[in-house]
């Protein structure tokens, strides 16, 4: 949408020709999405941490393992969200 907006200002100044170009609209994107990141991710583990959501380590398949990871025990995980 901010697409739309912005590229039919290029008449007006030729700086907003840059919106042509996928590369740009790609990086601008990205950046968003970091930034959006950024901001709402401390909510999220707070919210993860309230619900006591936190990573079990101990597996029955490899308890030897756990020794080299108990110090992750009872991080807040997202489960890829």
């Amino acid at each position: 949408m901010l697409y739309h907006f912005l590229y039919s200002l290029r008449d007006n100044w030729f700086g907003f020709n840059v919106f042509r170009y996928i590369t740009f609209r790609a990086a601008v994107s990205g950046v968003k999405a970091f930034l959006i990141s950024l901001m709402i991710g401390p909510f999220i583990i707070r919210k993860l941490e309230a619900f006591n959501i936190k990573e079990k380590v101990m597996r029955k398949a490899a308890p030897s393992l756990y020794k080299y990871h108990k110090h992750k025990e009872g991080t807040p995980t997202m489960g890829g969200i």
